[in-house]
């Protein structure tokens, strides 16, 4: 016979008996079997010991001698059961589970923590590893996040610009938490835990599906209204990747959600509406909104806001209740990495201070633009206001005096009051004199 035979039967023969071990004994039950193996051991050679040793003394010839080759083999079975019972065992810590190995092969069998029976030797080879269970919290921080920038906002010039129309960047900082995923005994995501590369392949795997997905819906937004945006992209990111699919709560038939439903149970929940957090949960953009509220009258306008106001409790409500599951019970993830997320919370969006871009500057530019837009509309309005009082009253006031005095409510201009000596050189000493100290209100005698 070749020597490439004798391999291959080696080979073979090795490849037969792993496969024997692992039908054997690959089940959460392998310390008890093997445990029942030590005593079998021990009781079976003791046995054979003592069978033996009574058939030397009474049997002669080749009899005798099969009954000393029986003695001989039940006290070797008795001391390899002693010697497994004394040095067979090894502990799985607290919070911790073992993944079982066969011939140096993961099985899909998790052990739970104890003291357990191995046998390390040929020809079983059965062993486990240690996988912790401790929950792993990290803060994570993405910085160089770029929104965008309103293009309503943007003058002419800008628009017909092929620059990008990006605005300014932000930094968010999100916590997650989560733990290797052992809860069931037969089970091969610990495993996957391991092939992910444990803690720290799972976090830096995660860190790169949140930066992903920090920068895709970022450029959606200018920074104000993604920064505001924390409670979505948290639930939004957390259904992204795990099991767990975000649900809209049931409404009465004022389009309120009961006390009842917010204390629903996980399985209760899974019979509830499913929705897409992207298109639930996150408003339209700026553009977009202020297009569809200018088709709309005042009236309109106002019964719209108090319709969003409401729908705005509602969606919170939802959030809360999908946190507070996902946070009882941990949801697995999907990504094959072998984890339950215990908790994911985006903590801060906050634009970075540096200005050192075009696109920065840009940002500041159109935040300016957008203030005194504000104002401007903010003073019209009081303005108005304040004619309408005047004709209450029986009075008419110009619209220069209604403007002079909304300015002035909101601080942007200050009251002189100069009451008339009828000396101009007194009254423009008045006016150089509050020029000097600052006052408010001055009078001239």
């Amino acid at each position: 016979m070749s020597q490439g035979s004798q391999t291959n039967d080696l080979m073979s023969s090795t490849f037969s008996l792993q496969t024997f071990v692992e039908k054997m004994y690959a089940r959460p039950s392998v310390s008890e079997d093997l445990w029942n193996m030590v005593y079998t051991l021990i009781g079976g050679g003791g046995i054979c010991t003592v069978l033996g040793a009574a058939g030397v003394w009474q049997s002669h010839g080749t009899a005798a001698y099969l009954s000393m080759g029986v003695t001989v083999f039940g006290a070797a079975c008795g001391i390899a059961g002693s010697k497994l019972s004394t040095e067979g065992g090894k502990q799985i810590p607290t919070k911790s589970k073992g993944v079982l190995t066969i011939w140096g092969k993961r099985q899909p069998v998790n052990l739970p923590e104890g003291k357990k029976r191995v046998f390390p030797w040929w020809p079983l080879y059965i062993d486990f590893e240690t996988v912790d269970l401790e929950l792993k919290i990290f803060k994570l921080t993405y910085t160089g996040v770029r929104c965008k920038a309103p293009v309503d906002d943007l003058n002419p010039d800008d628009k017909k610009s092929s620059s990008p129309k990006t605005g300014g960047a932000v930094t968010v900082k999100m916590e997650i938490g989560f733990i290797a995923d052992g809860g069931a005994d037969s089970s091969d995501r610990l495993i996957k835990f391991q092939n992910s590369g444990g803690v720290d392949g799972v976090a830096n795997a995660l860190s790169g599906l949140f930066a992903q997905a920090f920068r895709h819906q970022s450029s959606y937004y200018d920074w104000e209204q993604f920064s505001n945006l924390k409670k979505e992209l948290s639930v939004a990111l957390l259904a992204e990747i795990t099991e767990i699919n975000f649900r809209k709560l049931p409404r009465e038939a004022d389009g309120t959600i009961s006390s009842r439903t917010l204390q629903v149970d996980p399985d209760k929940y899974k019979t509830f509406e499913e929705a897409d957090p992207y298109d639930y949960l996150f408003p339209p953009s700026l553009e977009e909104r202020r297009e569809d509220d200018n088709k709309l009258n005042p009236n309109e306008l106002r019964a719209k806001e108090r319709d969003e106001v409401k729908a705005r409790k509602c969606r919170d409500q939802d959030i809360a209740v999908f946190l507070r599951i996902a946070r009882e019970n941990g949801v697995s993830d999907i990504n094959n990495l072998g984890v339950k997320i215990a908790y994911l919370n985006v903590t801060e969006i906050e634009p970075e201070g540096k200005l050192d871009s075009e696109a920065d500057g840009v940002a500041i530019e159109l935040q300016q633009r957008r203030k005194e837009k504000w104002d401007f509309e903010t003073e019209q309005m009081l303005a108005a206001m304040y004619i309408k009082m005047a004709e209450a009253r029986g009075e008419t006031m110009s619209s220069e005096k209604a403007l002079e005095l909304a300015r002035i409510n909101r601080g942007r201009a200050t009251e002189i009051i100069v009451r008339s000596s009828g000396n101009p050189l007194a009254d423009a000493a008045a006016l150089n004199n509050h020029d000097m100290k600052g006052k408010a209100d001055v009078t001239t005698a």
